[in-house]
């Protein structure tokens, strides 16, 4: 045992003897002792008068006999020592509001911090914030009353019965010459009859049908049969009619070959009739007879474009913000890369086109006329 140790056993042993079995062990007993008077006398071992010369060293006084252990004296030790516990604690105390406050805030930072998760996106990301809505671009039909010079059409009140169904599909043809020269059209043919003396010779290969206006270069599509009325053939030649006035020619010929099997050839002028109807078209075989029937239309060919992109996807994705009643189509084109594919309206006759275009940019859509040049084959009409 350590001479500490020794010294602490000895205390304990008179102060057990001074209060009996009943030891005070808290500070309230103790307290209680003290009202009581209750004191010990007798001789302080060495070791206990020696925590007597630390108190008197402390503020007790020097007078008082080493013999007594006055209670008084106890009292104003244990006093001035629980003072000094009551500032060390408080100091803890401090401290430890330091240390609170300081693991609050973190607890708060850490809180306030938005966190990822293995494979997310950082805050503020693209994928992150809402996604915003697009705009929707409203563009009105933009179609006006028929004209009072109307003569053709489901649409014209002055339309004589047998014009009233137009098998083009058109509702108001206009007898003005003047409307008639503005448009600018495109020849659209549909199946191919076959006269019955040539129909086995015929039967060898697929046939096209081409078209040349004026001093143009041939402009082919596939001679679909008659048989199948849903078929027809826009060719991408775009025609006035003054070009047409110049003559028209209209060769069949087997796909892929130089040769003509049969060919037509004539001047060709725009009046209400051939807009509504048609025209059939007789070509001719070298022998002077005629090959077979095919029904050949001259549709409107403005467009409005709305906007071009790289793939089909991208424009039924762009499709969506438009909301609109007219028809929208996306053709394949001529140009390579971004601009390869085209969303357009249409195709309407000139004045149509141009009130549909200024309806679009009134929307804040990007809109440019366009005569469709450089399609290629029949589009895809976008629901």
């Amino acid at each position: 045992m350590t001479h500490a140790e020794e010294e602490s056993s000895e205390l304990d042993a008179l102060v057990q003897g001074a209060f009996g079995e009943l030891v005070p062990t808290t500070e309230a007993g103790v307290e209680r002792a003290e009202a009581d008077g209750v004191e010990h006398r007798g001789a302080l071992p060495a070791s206990l008068a020696l925590y007597g010369d630390r108190l008197s060293a402390g503020g007790v006084s020097e007078t008082a006999p080493k013999s007594v252990v006055s209670m008084e004296e106890a009292r104003r030790s244990r006093e001035l020592h629980k003072h000094a516990r009551i500032r060390a604690t408080l100091s803890h105390i401090g401290v430890g509001l330091v240390g609170a406050a300081a693991a609050a805030a973190l607890l708060l930072t850490v809180r306030s911090t938005p966190r990822i998760g293995v494979g997310g996106d950082p805050p503020g990301s693209a994928s992150t914030l809402p996604s915003a809505t697009p705009t929707q671009i409203v563009i009105g039909d933009a179609e006006s009353v028929c004209p009072s010079s109307c003569c053709a059409g489901s649409a014209c009140g002055k339309a004589s019965a047998e014009m009233v169904s137009c098998a083009s599909g058109r509702t108001c043809i206009s007898c003005s010459a003047a409307d008639l020269a503005a448009g600018v059209y495109r020849f659209r043919v549909g199946g191919f009859a076959p006269a019955d003396k040539f129909k086995k010779n015929l039967s060898a290969g697929p046939l096209e049908v081409c078209v040349r206006v004026a001093g143009s270069e041939l402009v082919c599509g596939p001679a679909h049969t008659a048989g199948d009325p849903d078929k027809w053939a826009s060719l991408p030649l775009p025609v006035t009619n003054g070009d047409t006035l110049g003559g028209v020619t209209i060769v069949i010929r087997f796909a892929g070959a130089k040769e003509a099997l049969a060919e037509w050839s004539e001047p060709l002028s725009f009046n209400a009739g051939g807009l509504c109807k048609g025209y059939l078209i007789q070509p001719i075989f070298r022998t002077g007879e005629v090959l077979g029937t095919l029904s050949a239309f001259l549709v409107d060919a403005h467009y409005v474009e709305l906007l071009r992109a790289g793939s089909v996807e991208r424009l039924k994705e762009e499709r969506r913000r438009f909301d609109t009643k007219l028809p929208l189509t996306v053709f394949d084109t001529e140009r390579p890369g971004d601009g390869r594919f085209a969303l357009v309206l249409g195709p309407f006759g000139k004045a149509h086109a141009e009130r549909v275009r200024w309806s679009a940019l009134e929307a804040g859509a990007s809109a440019t006329p366009s005569l469709g040049d450089d399609f290629v084959g029949d589009g895809l009409t976008l629901e």
